[in-house]
């Protein structure tokens, strides 16, 4: 049996989750829901990242552990509003993932291993930066969010037929 961790978090592929988000232009007004989005992200070593569709907030705006510390541990989280993937010809990778709002669902997910993000701080300070490994596979899958795309999107017929 699955346990939710986050009460906030909507769970199921439910018509919410497939929303498209709407840019932040006024990062003022959106304090609270980052507060809760890094919160569920700090409050849990196993969560990688979220975003606020999740949360039913239908705006671009993710949070993400972007590396690992000297013990293996996940950073502290790194707000990104209105982040845009900047992709270059980079080699993808497969790998299996899974989300918090599908919870005990795990499908393997084809994405490049690397990814440019132009995107604002917490603060509205803008940044360019690049991401590699399960830092960049996390940004990919929290952006996809924001389309309303979930990881059981990336299953082939040929999975969802034959399990």
């Amino acid at each position: 049996m699955y346990i939710r961790r986050n009460k906030n978090v909507i769970v199921g592929d439910c018509p919410q989750l497939r929303y498209r988000s709407n840019d932040v232009t006024d990062i003022s007004k959106f304090g609270e829901i980052i507060a809760s989005l890094k919160s569920i992200v700090r409050d849990d070593d196993e969560v990688a990242g979220i975003s606020a569709p999740q949360i039913g907030c239908y705006k671009k705006i993710i949070v993400v552990r972007n590396s690992y510390d000297t013990l293996g541990h996940w950073s502290r989280p790194l707000v990104m509003i209105n982040p845009k993937l900047l992709f270059s010809p980079y080699k993808q990778d497969m790998a299996t993932e899974g989300c918090l709002s599908l919870p005990g669902i795990w499908v393997p997910v084809l994405r490049c291993s690397k990814v440019t993000v132009d995107y604002l701080t917490g603060d509205g300070k803008q940044v360019v930066s690049e991401f590699e490994g399960m830092a960049a596979r996390v940004i990919i899958h929290e952006t996809d969010h924001l389309d309303g795309v979930l990881i059981t999107d990336y299953l082939t017929d040929y999975q969802v037929e034959h399990g």
